[in-house]
């Protein structure tokens, strides 16, 4: 990840780096920030996850639950996950680490009700503007 928390580039691709995670307890942690696979993967614990990846589309919205967020995203990467792997390349958009396998089911569960929905539309819409916004353009306010 980018050393400044902010957006950085990696193998030519345009990354948004997390700025840490929101929540300071240790079986929950969110990051509502947008990463690539690959730095998910980096950045990812082997713990109990449930998660939201975005396709390549950006109206393709998969929600998740797993044991090992690593592992699983490896999978993704990897396409051997059949919902995902026509969708590639995919995006980590949210997660949240779980006590256990079954609260993350419960929070895939929810992600994927008319509440969690909501909720996912409005941590989504928080997202860093495009790195091609800054600087602003003095004639910009």
């Amino acid at each position: 990840c980018c050393p400044s928390g902010g957006i950085g580039r990696r193998n030519g691709l345009k990354i948004r780096c997390p700025q840490g995670r929101v929540g300071s307890s240790p079986t929950s942690g969110t990051n509502d920030m947008a990463m690539e696979l690959d730095e998910a993967i980096e950045a990812s614990e082997n713990r109990p996850a449930a998660y939201v990846l975005r396709g390549a589309s950006q109206d393709y919205l998969y929600k998740g639950a797993c044991r090992d967020l690593s592992k699983r995203m490896k999978d993704h990467r990897a396409g051997r996950v059949s919902r995902t792997k026509n969708r590639r390349p995919l995006t980590l958009v949210y997660f949240e680490y779980c006590a256990d396998f079954s609260q993350a089911r419960k929070r895939e569960n929810y992600l994927k009700s008319g509440i969690g929905r909501e909720f996912l539309s409005q941590i989504l819409k928080r997202e860093p503007p495009d790195a091609t916004d800054f600087p602003p353009k003095a004639d910009q306010p």
